[in-house]
C-alpha cells in the first residue's frame, strides 16, 4: 500500500544517520547493518512510490557512505530529474563531486542550490570549500561573509 512510502523513506533516514554515527565510532560493524537496513526501506518506498525524489536522494547518500560516489550521483541526478526546484539535492550532488575532486562541477551543482534558497548555509559553506580548492580564494570568501551573516552559528564555540 502506498500509504506506507512515507513511513519506509523516514526510517531509511534514520538508519542512514545510524550509519554515520556507526562509521565514526567503535561499532563499525553495525555500519552495514544500518545501510543495509535503509537501503531495504528505500526499496520498499521505491516499490510503492518510483516517482519519489526523496528515495533517489537518500540512494545517494547509502551509496556515498558505502564508497560508491559514481552511484550516488546517478542516484541524485534522478532525485534532481524528478524534483528540479530542491536545493538539497543539488547540494548533495555538489558534495559527492567535490568527494571525486569534481569541482567545477561542483561549483556548478551548489550555485544552482544556491540558487534555489539564497539562505541554504550548508550549500555556502559547501562552495566556500570547493572554491578554495578552485583557487578562486576571494569567490571563496564571499561565501564564507554570507555564511556568517545567514547562520552566524557555524561560527560559534
Amino acid at each position: 500500500d502506498a500509504k506506507f512510502a512515507p513511513a519506509y523513506i523516514a526510517r531509511s533516514y534514520l538508519y542512514i544517520l545510524l550509519a554515520q554515527e556507526y562509521r565514526a565510532g567503535p561499532q563499525r560493524d553495525q555500519f552495514e547493518l544500518a545501510l543495509q537496513a535503509a537501503l531495504q526501506d528505500l526499496k520498499n518506498a521505491r516499490t510503492l512510490t518510483p516517482k519519489d525524489a526523496t528515495i533517489y536522494n537518500y540512494l545517494g547518500l547509502v551509496s556515498q557512505l558505502k564508497g560508491n560516489i559514481d552511484q550516488a550521483i546517478q542516484n541524485y541526478k534522478k532525485a534532481i530529474q524528478l524534483e528540479p526546484n530542491y536545493p538539497v539535492y543539488y547540494n548533495d550532488l555538489g558534495a559527492a563531486y567535490y568527494h571525486l575532486q569534481k569541482y567545477a562541477l561542483a561549483e556548478q551543482a551548489l550555485n544552482k542550490a544556491i540558487g534555489l534558497d539564497k539562505d541554504y548555509a550548508l550549500a555556502y559553506k559547501n562552495r566556500a570549500e570547493v572554491r578554495f580548492q578552485l583557487g578562486k580564494y576571494r569567490e571563496a570568501k564571499e561565501d564564507i561573509e554570507v555564511l556568517a551573516r545567514i547562520a552566524p552559528e557555524i561560527f560559534e564555540l
